[in-house]
């Protein structure tokens, strides 16, 4: 039976300064504030997954640290099932966020432990693959285990999400295997290779990507709002204007609610307007994870 949602991927305990503008080279900037949060885009979809309240497997490693137990932690208060987050030798992936005044943000990522998920892992949750009716991937574990775990999905007949960040190159099976694509502006302008910025290149983007994979492509443009193709038509949802306080996560959100979704059979346009809701409420508070919001709230 097709009865829950599995997540392979990264789990990063994230530091957050909040501050008015990023240094310049050779500057030491005083920040406003330090926050401290769970994070890393496999573990922050997986939470909003589970806020939405669809059964949600999260398979990834953490370090055997105080980090690590932190992380799973916040996933079960998010009402993942965590049995499948192995501890590795290595400390945790960890995550430094830079924030400015309107929300947007530079990021930077160690690998850690993240980067030790091994084929034996990937077996060990192979029943909880079979039982997946929707698997998402993203792109900060290593691509020879994401490749290997499409094809236990594909296996399984598992509809498989790719969400292509952080933009690095993927395998050629890997596009073969992929049934939605979720992109933003960089991460699109870096498979194309042209500059996405408007509505206009989105859309030629999400054509080109979609002849790669032969399935739905979404093109996320933040406050500009997110194009989709489907090998039939275009569509177009704009951003819900907001007080955006903090936009980290908000990609995360949006994949989790398309999940949730398409999970429900929904439409394209329906789709897409339930993602851009909830991303637009996760903007509105500080952090990931916790700025997600439950089912009743959306």
């Amino acid at each position: 039976m097709k009865d829950c949602v599995s997540v392979l991927g990264s789990l990063n305990y994230d530091f957050l300064v909040k501050q008015k503008r990023m240094p310049t080279l050779g500057e030491t900037y005083v920040g406003d504030k330090l926050i401290e949060l769970c994070g890393g885009k496999g573990a922050n979809q997986a939470a909003q997954c589970g806020r939405l309240g669809l059964e949600t497997f999260m398979i990834g490693k953490v370090g055997d640290d105080i980090y690590g137990t932190k992380m799973i932690n916040e996933l079960k208060k998010s009402n993942v099932d965590t049995k499948y987050i192995k501890k590795g030798s290595d400390p945790c992936g960890m995550g430094i966020v830079h924030i400015m005044p309107d929300g947007e943000y530079y990021s930077t990522i160690l690998r850690g432990a993240n980067f030790e998920l091994s084929f034996s892992d990937i077996n060990a949750a192979e029943d909880i693959i079979r039982r997946s009716k929707i698997m998402i991937f993203q792109l900060e574990t290593p691509i020879e285990i994401i490749e290997y775990t499409m094809s236990l999905a594909r296996k399984y007949d598992c509809y498989i999400i790719l969400n292509a960040a952080p933009a690095t190159e993927i395998t050629k099976k890997m596009y073969e295997f992929i049934d939605c694509l979720i992109v933003n502006e960089s991460e699109a302008s870096f498979y194309t290779e042209n500059n996405v910025q408007s509505i206009q290149e989105a859309q030629e983007a999400s054509h080109y990507l979609y002849n790669l994979i032969n399935g739905l492509t979404i093109v996320t443009l933040g406050k500009k709002g997110s194009v989709a193709y489907d090998g039939h038509r275009d569509y177009f949802t704009p951003a819900i204007e907001v007080n955006s306080v903090d936009s980290t996560g908000a990609g995360d959100a949006y994949t989790s609610a398309l999940v949730y979704s398409l999970y429900q059979d929904w439409d394209i346009e329906k789709s897409m307007a339930f993602a851009t809701k909830v991303s637009s409420i996760t903007v509105t508070k500080d952090g990931g994870q916790n700025s997600f919001p439950f089912l009743e709230e959306v």
